[in-house]
């Protein structure tokens, strides 16, 4: 592989393009890195060594072969394969397969291309063949993406169907069934968990292969993932079973590998994201090869014995070997759920597996069940679903991430749902106690008079229903929906779908914790003394319970601004539906619904202010502040522009900081009330202020100056007569009366010159033991990552933070971007959420 130099790094292939910032992009794989170590591990990845393999492979059949043309359309590729095999033996022939105009010929070797070129008067059936060199075509990596029919309808195809209805109702429901995946589709889903189910019977014997998530919860739309949960079978059993290993199971899987290793070598290139982690010893029934894939796997592993993570790695192999049509095959430790992804190539469809999720089984029966006790439920979450996708508030491409997902929402409407009055679908604990009541009655009418109390006849049903205890947690509950009465709320989906909007806008989101299992909200801080889930449950800017897992917030990974930005699309869309547009129905301009699923603008790279707080203990302000810049400067290799120390902030007015450009025809008032206005040069500097009142040289730079916009005179004359009357009270002219309430703000300027958040947690498992913990083992972790890596002219982005007292105990930094030209922004945000209060409270607390 070629290698070039770059600069001051070592090194690189030629394939590798160093970029602003100190990265690097990959041309071969078409991936960004952010850093050197990044790059090290990128190119000893499988992934990048097959393309480069593959590659490899193509160029040396360009150089073997040569173009030919000039036959008729019924020659076959023996005769063609006879006339060249007299001039050079022959490897592979390629005919044109649509018309038959012309072959590609590929040699056994390079001389064979001379040779043939060579000849002159090359004839066949009376016809002389031309013959010239193949064109050398650049190596371009294959996509195997998924099916653009295999996905719910943008929003103008949607809002063209939905002008047509005749009110609002008749638009949600024609929604979900544009949005609903076809029957193609569903067969396809049924094919391709019966391929899978057959092929893991095969090595597990006794296994279940079982659907969870959108797929059977009753809200599933085009192009979802297939969620699947693989249970194995006692190990015991696996001993005992007579079939395991015999011959007939090998047959077929023979059977299978021919199928595989017949494919064509010109076929779409497989997309290999697993990781490059050798395969562990153990006693399964593995033959060790140079390479994973090479590996030869029998049914009937024996999984005795192996941790969770090797019986992953397992199941990782078998998908990726041995079932037909399954590319893209990515082993994710690393997830709350450790899952394997993968995508099927015919169907286009996504999946996961997990191991070990029987809640995730539990949570899909209890959505399925809020689904058939009311129609409108699945109407208004695929309505709800589609508007946060449009609103760019959900839709995690990888399924991590700031934004919601589909499960949270889903709650979110169930929740809503619960607190109507009279609610829509009770909450979960009451499903129980009326399935209770309903059971107690009926076994009284068989039973006599036998007397059966709500406790034991919940669970008798438990029993009856197959629920139990999942991982210490009531999973317990009815599913079939017929046993509950019909909701005597009859408000219709319009009205609802206005409801929903208007209660999560004026409800305090980061100050409560929805809890679906009681349907009732939690508020925070909880009173003492706490609940027994409260142990372990993470708060977040949203917090909605998990209606079994109770200690598990599904909004835990909701950053500020996200939870900021829903509040803000749920008051717009309250308004949207409180005006005359919103039911009065048009054929030529947008209304109902399609006006709440209108895209608004993409947010950019650049992030919002966000707030983190800080616990203080008995530190001062002060102290926090220098925490927050030692950990700023000294662990992540940033530095700190400007420090302006207090600030005091006011309730009509605020102070700017002191190197800040005033923009131009905006009033400036110095503490001697003199006035100026601000003008510029041509450089687009500021040139010499235009001066009002007293004359005299004024600092340009004061930083107790006030501003006071020109854009209208009695805003003007309002805001000069308050920051007048300000100046007079600080020099001792005004009465007690002009004194206004303050707080104490600190203030910094930050400038980040390395993406030291990219790739942390690999750099940390590898120095772990070598280095201590804490910050010498995050500050050597950003040593590593920024090794190698070029400052630009400029830093990556430029922040403003300033740090205010909170609640008790608290501090709160605000975060706000002054300068983000290369968007990172909102990930360092969201990066800096969890770390920064981890990093500050062991600075303050002394560790070292």
């Amino acid at each position: 592989m070629a290698a070039v130099e770059n600069g001051g790094d070592s090194q690189i292939p030629a394939d590798v393009r160093a970029t602003d910032r100190g990265g690097y992009r990959c041309l071969l794989c078409g991936v960004s890195i952010p850093n050197r170590p990044s790059l090290d591990d990128h190119l000893q990845g499988r992934r990048h060594k097959r393309l480069c393999e593959e590659r490899d492979k193509r160029q040396q059949q360009q150089e073997r072969s040569v173009f030919v043309s000039g036959f008729s359309k019924d020659i076959s590729k023996e005769q063609i394969k006879e006339i060249f095999d007299g001039i050079s033996p022959v490897k592979n022939i390629v005919m044109d397969k649509d018309r038959g105009l012309y072959a590609i010929v590929e040699f056994e070797s390079q001389d064979g291309v001379c040779l043939a070129l060579s000849q002159t008067n090359i004839t066949l059936e009376g016809h002389r063949l031309k013959v010239k060199p193949r064109e050398k075509k650049e190596f371009k990596k294959k996509q195997g993406g998924t099916h653009r029919s295999l996905q719910p309808p943008d929003p103008e195809t949607l809002s063209k169907q939905l002008i047509r209805c005749t009110n609002v109702e008749d638009q949600v429901k024609n929604l979900v069934s544009l949005c609903s995946p076809s029957h193609h589709e569903s067969r396809l889903r049924e094919l391709l968990l019966s391929l899978l189910r057959e092929t893991f019977t095969e090595f597990f014997p006794g296994c279940q292969l079982l659907p969870f998530g959108s797929s059977v919860n009753g809200f599933e739309v085009s192009g979802c993932d297939l969620d699947l949960h693989l249970e194995l079978s006692d190990n015991k059993q696996e001993k005992e079973d007579p079939n395991i290993g015999d011959g007939s199971v090998e047959v077929k899987m023979e059977d299978i590998g021919k199928h595989l290793s017949g494919e064509n070598d010109d076929k779409e290139m497989e997309e290999d994201t697993s990781s490059n982690e050798d395969g562990k010893e153990s006693t399964m029934q593995v033959t060790e090869g140079e390479e994973d894939d090479n590996e030869n796997i029998t049914p009937g592993l024996s999984l005795h014995g192996l941790s969770h993570e090797e019986i992953l790695d397992v199941v990782e192999r078998v998908l990726r070997q041995c079932v037909p049509g399954v590319h893209g095959v990515q082993n994710v430790p690393s997830a709350r759920r450790p899952v394997i992804r993968f995508q099927h190539k015919t169907s286009g469809l996504r999946g996961d597996i997990t191991l070990n999720n029987r809640l995730a089984l539990r949570n899909s029966s209890y959505l399925r069940l809020c689904s058939d006790l009311d129609p409108r439920v699945p109407q208004l979450v695929y309505t709800v679903r589609y508007w946060a996708r449009v609103q760019h508030l959900a839709g995690n491409p990888l399924g991590g991430g700031p934004l919601l997902n589909n499960y949270a929402l889903t709650l979110l409407v169930i929740f809503f749902l619960q607190t109507r009055s009279p609610p829509v679908i009770p909450s979960l604990s009451h499903l129980r106690q009326v399935a209770g009541e309903f059971y107690r009655t009926t076994y009284c009418v068989h039973c006599g008079s036998r007397s059966v109390t709500v406790i034991e006849a919940i669970l008798l049903l438990a029993v009856e229903d197959s629920s139990h205890v999942i991982d210490g947690w009531d999973c317990s509950f009815v599913s079939d929906s017929t046993r509950f009465p019909v909701s005597e709320n009859q408000q219709s989906l319009s009205c609802l779908l206005s409801e929903f909007f208007l209660y999560f806008s004026s409800l305090d989101l980061h100050s409560n914790i929805l809890c679906p299992n009681d349907g009732c909200l939690v508020p925070i801080p909880i009173s003492s003394p706490p609940p027994s889930w409260t142990e372990g449950f993470r708060l977040s800017f949203l917090n909605v319970q998990d209606p079994f897992e109770l200690n598990h917030n599904v909004c835990g990974n909701v950053s500020s601004r996200i939870a900021r930005r829903f509040s803000t699309q749920c008051l717009a869309a309250s308004k949207t539906c409180r005006t005359p547009l919103y039911q009065q129905r048009s054929s030529f301009r947008p209304w109902g619904v399609t006006l709440l699923i209108q895209p608004s603008a993409p947010e950019g790279g650049i992030a919002e202010g966000t707030d983190i707080s800080i616990s203080t203990g008995k530190a001062s302000l002060k102290d926090v502040s220098v925490a927050v810049k030692t950990v700023l400067v000294d662990v992540l290799l940033c530095s700190c522009k400007q420090d302006s120390g207090k600030v005091d902030v006011g309730v009509e007015d605020s102070l700017e900081s002191e190197n800040e450009v005033p923009r131009v025809g905006e009033l400036i008032i110095d503490d001697d009330g003199t006035e100026r206005t601000a003008e510029t040069t041509g450089t687009g500097g500021i040139k010499n202020e235009r001066k009002r009142g007293s004359p005299g040289d004024m600092k340009a730079d004061s930083p107790k100056r006030k501003r006071i916009k020109e854009d209208d005179e009695d805003c003007v004359n309002e805001q000069h007569k308050k920051v007048s009357e300000k100046v007079l009270y600080k020099k001792g002219k005004a009465s007690k009366a002009l004194k206004r309430p303050t707080e104490d703000v600190l203030s910094m300027k930050i400038d980040v010159w390395h993406q030291v958040w990219e790739g942390r947690r690999k750099v940390r498992r590898s120095m772990q033991g070598q280095v201590a913990k804490g910050i010498k083992l995050e500050t050597a972790v950003s040593q590593a990552l920024s090794a190698g890596t070029m400052e630009g002219s400029g830093p990556l982005m430029q922040i403003t933070i300033r740090t205010q007292p909170g609640s008790e105990g608290n501090a709160i930094l605000h975060l706000s971007p002054d300068c983000d030209d290369c968007g990172c922004s909102a990930i360092f945000f969201h990066f800096l959420n969890n770390f920064l209060p981890r990093m500050v409270e062991e600075v303050l607390s002394g560790k070292d």
